[in-house]
């Protein structure tokens, strides 16, 4: 998988927004908005191809919690992206 390299994500008063930097004109009835954890995520992804046990291992180690969950957590977050088309495999 991989994070489509025009979207960036952009800090707009304190919150994590996701824009598309292939587009002119942004349509503001579909902002992104990535909460810390998401944010990290696509910190340690962005870039790279990756699997998803690799978002499962950062997840695992930066957050302590257990590999159910975070299999869990990635998968809400690979269905969001790939639902605006941000994420390919």
């Amino acid at each position: 998988m991989k994070i489509d390299s025009r979207f960036k994500v952009r800090s707009v008063a304190g919150e994590y927004i996701v824009v598309d930097q292939g587009k002119d004109q942004v349509n503001m009835t579909q902002i992104i908005s990535l909460n810390r954890t998401a944010y990290a995520l696509w910190n340690a992804l962005a870039g790279k191809d990756f699997t998803a046990q690799d978002a499962v291992a950062f997840l695992t180690a930066q957050y302590g919690i257990t590999e159910e969950q975070a299999q869990a957590d990635a998968e809400k977050f690979f269905q969001s992206m790939r639902q605006c088309n941000i994420l390919h495999d």
